[in-house]
């Protein structure tokens, strides 16, 4: 009986994960001294609520310019907000203030040579190994690896 309903638990769980979804890290540039950000400031660095880092630089955002899995998978785990909602939120914030949008770059190899080359940039991007030029930094004080981390 209990193992019925284990098994049960399991195939419900296999099948509530999306087969396409991945383990999505956060980077910024090597020289960044950022070692953790937790969820609420990386989503408010996305949503344009945040724009400077805690010792006064401004925080250069890099985005995806294509719809992708790895972009959905983020958006939807992290902002709690669509694609269209976000982009709003962005014109009315450039329209009405000194903000300026996210670089928006095409693909995981562009966005992790912009993050190397840019100290105060932060991006996110599929787990793989990362050139020595970026770090990959934890979210709320879990890595990747840890079965709790959100962006799996």
């Amino acid at each position: 009986m209990y193992c019925r309903i284990l098994l049960t638990i399991v195939s419900v769980l296999a099948l509530s994960i999306p087969s396409n979804a991945q383990t999505v890290i956060i980077i910024v540039n090597s020289e960044n001294p950022v070692l953790d950000i937790s969820s609420d400031d990386l989503r408010n660095i996305f949503i344009a609520d945040k724009s400077v880092w805690e010792d006064g630089n401004s925080i250069q955002l890099v985005d995806w310019k294509i719809n992708n899995n790895i972009r959905e998978q983020f958006y939807a785990k992290i902002l709690r907000k669509s694609l269209a909602v976000v982009r709003r939120g962005w014109v009315q914030k450039i329209v009405v203030g000194n903000i300026y949008p996210p670089s928006v770059l095409s693909s995981e190899e562009e966005i992790v040579n912009y993050v190397a080359t840019h100290r105060w940039a932060i991006a996110y991007v599929g787990k793989k190994a990362m050139p020595l030029t970026v770090k990959t930094i934890t979210l709320d004080r879990l890595t990747a690896d840890d079965p709790t981390y959100q962006l799996k």
